[in-house]
């Protein structure tokens, strides 16, 4: 792993971090409450202040990242186990092998990314989980159709030929060396923009409201909603998530980009 990719990271595994870690504090939201600090600004006790409810801004935001690591995970592990085999048939096999997986990602690339996941919303209920998973399946077919192109453009190099002429089983090659070792990186960096997709599209309902986490539960697009707009108050309320949201998608993004130029340097194309 280069310096690069490795300090990118960090930021992105520290979130991972405290979203689990949220999952597993107790704070008591409504008991949070407290008229007298309302608005208060930054102290030793309140890093970040208190919203016009008097709740802790600095604790809310913590809490709010397991609504935004919890769908975020889901999304990039549907969007693997649905997306890679599929890629990997396509890619490899000729025939009605090829022509059925590159159905099946026709039919998942016909709707727009939101609308999924509106779809499962609306389907399955507007818990986070669904909105993770709907996703996935939305970002499903851009992994597929990018390893199908990175295998097909692999299977006829001679090492893969040699291998198969001396008895190398078909999923030797394929997992290992093809999936596992060729195209970890462009995996990788799907993975990555799903995975900051999913917190983009949980903070984007949580903010329209209806659908996520839920008030008085923080999440980072709820907690700007109900902040935004206050006369008197304190700004961080809504300023630090929104601050917190746009970190994590910049972070995500020259990440996914440092994955891209690993892959170019290794000689690989992009996907």
């Amino acid at each position: 792993m280069s310096p690069k990719i490795a300090a990118l990271s960090a930021p992105l595994l520290l979130l991972l971090i405290s979203g689990i870690t949220a999952q597993v504090v107790d704070l008591d939201v409504v008991a949070d409450v407290s008229p007298g600090r309302a608005g208060l600004g930054p102290s030793a006790q309140l890093w970040l202040g208190a919203d016009h409810l008097g709740r802790s801004v600095g604790a809310r935001l913590f809490m709010a990242t397991g609504g935004a690591v919890g769908p975020g995970l889901l999304a990039a592990l549907s969007g693997l186990a649905l997306g890679l085999p599929l890629g990997a048939a396509a890619g490899w096999w000729d025939g009605a092998a090829s022509r059925a997986a590159g159905a099946v990602i026709d039919v998942l690339g016909a709707l727009p990314r939101f609308v999924w996941v509106l779809l499962f919303a609306i389907l399955y209920g507007d818990r986070p989980a669904w909105i993770g998973l709907g996703v996935g399946v939305a970002g499903a077919p851009a992994l597929a159709l990018a390893l199908r192109a990175r295998i097909q453009e692999l299977r006829r190099v001679s090492f893969v030929e040699a291998s198969m002429l001396h008895g190398v089983s078909v999923a030797e090659v394929l997992v290992l060396h093809l999936i596992g070792t060729a195209s970890r990186r462009l995996i990788a960096r799907h993975l990555v923009e799903l995975f900051v997709a999913s917190v983009v599209v949980e903070a984007t309902l949580g903010y329209i409201g209806g659908f996520g986490v839920q008030q008085p539960a923080p999440s980072w697009g709820n907690m700007i909603a109900f902040s935004f707009g206050q006369r008197e108050g304190n700004a961080l309320a809504w300023i630090a998530p929104a601050v917190a949201l746009q970190a994590v998608v910049a972070t995500g993004a020259l990440l996914a980009g440092a994955i891209a130029e690993g892959e170019r340097g290794l000689g690989g194309g992009g996907g």
